[in-house]
């Protein structure tokens, strides 16, 4: 049984359509990414899947309840978190405070310690800057920051949305590394990402959208040796 079902997705903004019967699935213990061009409709669907934005149909399933109709903090809950866009991050709270609220939900408050020490011993850096105002942070720090915050509130799935959008070339090769290793520890990851050709190294299982609706699926190392979808859809 998949981990994440999500099944005939349709999402509207003021009237317009922006998904049309998007289908998908994330099997447990995978990367799994969608892929596309600008508005295709990926950050939507991940925003949709974390209860950012309700659809006005389909189902959404996460290890085999709907969760549908739940919020996104009900969400959180289940085991759900997303790393948005841009990062988010309390500028002018300290790196260890930002982390501190990735537990707030209570299953995850008594393991506090734990996810703290481990979030340091992924990112080392952010141990260096635990006092450090998060706003004063590089924008490669940041990252690491708002992935930390994510992984604090113990999640079964994490999504992570354009996670290396404005990073140097040299830091892009780290984040993927690092999220590889988020892998390799049991956690399912489902991303949105501009790097195409990094993701596709990476990623088990890939989605292309195009104007909202997916146009092509199969593995990353399939779509990475496939000149014809990398230049109909993924501009390669």
């Amino acid at each position: 049984m998949a981990l994440l079902e999500v099944k005939s997705l349709n999402v509207c903004y003021n009237g317009i359509q922006a998904l049309w019967d998007v289908s998908f699935s994330v099997e447990a213990g995978t990367i799994t990414a969608l892929v596309g061009s600008n508005s295709s409709g990926k950050s939507t669907t991940m925003n949709t899947v974390a209860g950012l934005l309700k659809p006005a149909s389909g189902s959404i399933l996460f290890q085999g309840e709907a969760v549908t109709t739940l919020n996104a903090y009900q969400r959180v809950e289940k085991g759900i978190c997303l790393v948005p866009e841009g990062r988010r991050i309390f500028p002018h709270l300290t790196v260890k405070e930002n982390l501190e609220i990735g537990s707030y939900v209570r299953r995850c408050r008594k393991h506090m310690r734990y996810s703290l020490e481990w979030v340091y011993e992924l990112f080392p850096r952010l141990k260096e800057r635990n006092n450090q105002a998060a706003g004063t942070l590089s924008g490669g720090e940041q990252q690491m920051l708002a992935i930390g915050r994510g992984l604090m509130s113990e999640p079964t799935l994490l999504m992570l949305d354009e996670p290396s959008i404005g990073l140097a070339p040299v830091i892009v090769n780290l984040l993927f590394d690092l999220i590889v290793g988020i892998n390799s520890k049991g956690v399912t990851i489902l991303m949105v990402e501009q790097n195409l050709q990094k993701t596709l190294e990476i990623a088990q299982k890939v989605y292309v959208l195009e104007t909202g609706k997916i146009v092509v699926e199969g593995r990353g190392e399939e779509l990475l040796c496939c000149d014809d979808i990398k230049k109909a859809y993924l501009g390669m």
